[in-house]
């Protein structure tokens, strides 16, 4: 059962404020994502409406708050399982609607992951890089198995997505119950069931729906890890992780990226141990090496990377305004929409996230930061930082090289939500929850169905 809400405080200016922070968000994130501005307009949205409150937000913050252990730390309700079922009813029915309909003909990245799973299908093979791409195999490895017991057709090839975007929903549920309760990690789920990325992700039959899935299910490991007490299951656990960031290396070129950050968590928990145990980052180290090393030894015998080489930005004849235009759309695609004629796999209402979830998401991190540099906030803003170098230091524009971000920011929507929540009363919880899923569902589900 949810505690009372705290007393007001004249201290508790952080908290006080939230309904009033998110409203200000969700204006200036409306406007961006829906009204045509011009280029100053723009600017003063965001200088005024976003950055100015976020940052008197975390001066505020600075603030002495109420005792920790009176806070309301699981604020999330309880919801009837009739209501869950009707989220993944929802998440089934958006994920395989019009399978073969909503898009006229595969695009040509589908087509060659189609032909290269078709060839596997007809005869396994041990290329650990496929295609002109040189992407590593393990999802079209995955696809060869549908194609050989159904056939290859145009269904099996969305197909193959679609479920995989499903079957990530029970796996954020689980990455969320580490940091929270079951309530906690329902909602989690839910967003990750109901969101337009998500769902919009499982329409492409491209390894990034596989990458995802894979990144919660580490994410979630380390987050087990994490809380793990005695030290035979500390090993166990240690090993898993390890052998989930390694297998994350067949997936795609952007997990070096995910393994870092991973790695980065594991040594810098044992540096800052009293006892530093070492040994238990060999259970780490060992499966990470081991796993990773067929696919090195193949990449310098084939000289993989002629792909990679091609779309490095900083090489000779850099050019550093265009450049600047590039990340600037990447970063307005998550929240606002992208400005180009080109398909590039980008949201066609808005961002990639609904207002309601980038106000939510802004929430989520004065909440992180509130508090000074903890370990926890300095290692999300480094994944924040190094998940959206795939894009920004490659040329052109492709959305979905932003997509390790999905699973961070939709946490990071959680906390805000969370936040709310926390200001609400308690008898007005389960309806202010309710009324947030749906009009957020309700926005995602017709950006994907009309635009």
């Amino acid at each position: 059962m949810s505690t009372p809400s705290p007393s007001r405080n004249p201290g508790d200016a952080w908290r006080l404020s939230a309904w009033l922070l998110f409203l200000v968000f969700l204006t200036s994130h409306s406007f961006l994502s829906y009204a045509s501005l011009a280029p100053w307009q723009k600017a003063l949205v965001m200088g005024a409406g976003l950055l100015l409150p976020f940052v008197l937000a975390l001066k505020s913050a600075s603030h002495p708050l109420l005792n920790p252990g009176s806070r309301d730390r699981d604020p999330f309700p309880r919801f009837p399982l009739w209501a869950m079922g009707a989220v993944l009813l929802a998440a089934v029915f958006i994920r395989f609607y019009r399978l073969t309909r909503l898009s006229g003909w595969p695009l040509m990245d589908e087509g060659l992951t189609g032909f290269l799973a078709m060839d596997q299908a007809e005869k396994w093979k041990w290329d650990l890089f496929g295609g002109m791409t040189q992407v590593p195999s393990l999802f079209y490895w995955t696809l060869s198995f549908p194609f050989k017991v159904t056939g290859p057709s145009l269904r099996s090839l969305w197909f193959f997505p679609a479920l995989l975007s499903f079957l990530t929903i029970p796996i954020a549920y689980w990455a969320v119950l580490p940091f929270g309760g079951r309530s906690r990690a329902w909602v989690g789920a839910a967003l990750f069931s109901l969101s337009f990325w998500p769902f919009y992700l499982g329409r492409f039959c491209t390894p990034h729906v596989l990458l995802v899935g894979w990144e919660v299910l580490t994410l979630s490991l380390l987050g087990y890890w994490a809380k793990a007490g005695s030290e035979p299951l500390r090993r166990r656990r240690t090993m898993l992780l390890g052998l989930a960031t390694g297998i994350g290396f067949y997936i795609h070129f952007h997990w070096v990226v995910m393994a870092f950050l991973v790695s980065l968590a594991v040594f810098g928990n044992i540096f800052f141990q009293k006892t530093r145990p070492w040994r238990l980052g060999l259970f780490f180290a060992l499966p990470v090496l081991l796993l990773a090393l067929p696919l090195l030894a193949v990449g310098f015998h084939e000289k993989t990377g002629n792909y990679l080489s091609m779309l490095w930005t900083l090489k000779k004849g850099f050019d550093g305004r265009a450049q600047w235009e590039s990340c600037r759309e990447y970063f307005s695609g998550l929240f606002w929409g992208v400005q180009t004629p080109r398909f590039i796999y980008k949201p066609f209402w808005g961002g990639f996230f609904n207002p309601l979830l980038d106000s939510s998401i802004g929430l989520g991190m004065v909440e992180l930061f509130r508090k000074g540099p903890s370990k926890r906030a300095l290692w999300t803003a480094a994944a924040l930082f190094f998940f959206i170098l795939p894009a920004w230091l490659t040329q052109e524009l492709e959305m979905f090289r932003l997509v390790l971000l999905l699973p961070l920011l939709l946490f990071l929507a959680l906390e805000g939500l969370g936040l709310l929540l926390e200001e609400t009363t308690p008898s007005r919880r389960v309806l202010v929850l309710a009324l947030f899923l749906a009009v957020s569902a309700g926005l995602d589900f017709y950006h994907l169905l009309g635009p």
